[in-house]
């Protein structure tokens, strides 16, 4: 933890994975001195219990969240709110994948004038065997998602009424 809090990124970083990362909270600097970061990879951070604030990155394009088992809640803090006015402004594909003890999607609660992943394209969730739903508040307000993947989340139940923007929606429940 110590080597992590000491690190200082290059102000242009352009792409990041941080792997095996093993205490329970992201170092501060993640959501602070990423200002340039089109790509990011989570993988394999085992203990942590939350995800930083990444909505406020700026430029990032491509998020991939992969193998954290102690994650069981995503909401607002993950977006960076309150406080930011334009959450994720510029991602295009968002991806789930091997989080063992998610449960949680929570429902997000958004004030007016708040812009919410505008140019996203692609959300896949894979291998995320307890989460139960969607928030479909932000299914309805990222009109430019076409393409939807949920493959071996059999607890994941999908409204397809609230997903008809969607062009291609492929899962393996059985919806």
């Amino acid at each position: 933890m110590d080597v992590m809090k000491s690190l200082i990124p290059p102000p242009n970083l352009r792409l990041l994975t941080i792997n095996g990362y093993s205490v329970s909270q992201f170092p501060t600097w993640i959501r602070q001195s990423l200002n340039n970061l089109r790509v990011l990879t989570l993988s394999e951070c085992f203990n942590c219990t939350f995800l930083p604030p990444l909505g406020k990155l700026p430029f990032l394009e491509i998020l991939w969240i992969r193998l954290m088992d102690e994650l069981k809640h995503v909401g607002n803090e993950f977006l960076g709110l309150p406080g930011t006015m334009e959450v994720f402004p510029k991602l295009k594909k968002l991806r789930f994948s091997y989080c063992s003890e998610w449960k949680e999607w929570t429902n997000l609660k958004l004030e007016v004038g708040i812009s919410i992943m505008p140019s996203l394209k692609e959300l896949e969730l894979n291998c995320c065997e307890k989460l139960k739903s969607l928030p479909y508040s932000f299914l309805q307000r990222v009109s430019s998602l076409e393409s939807l993947k949920i493959k071996m989340c059999p607890c994941l139940e999908l409204d397809l009424a609230e997903t008809t923007h969607i062009q291609n929606i492929e899962t393996d429940n059985g919806m």
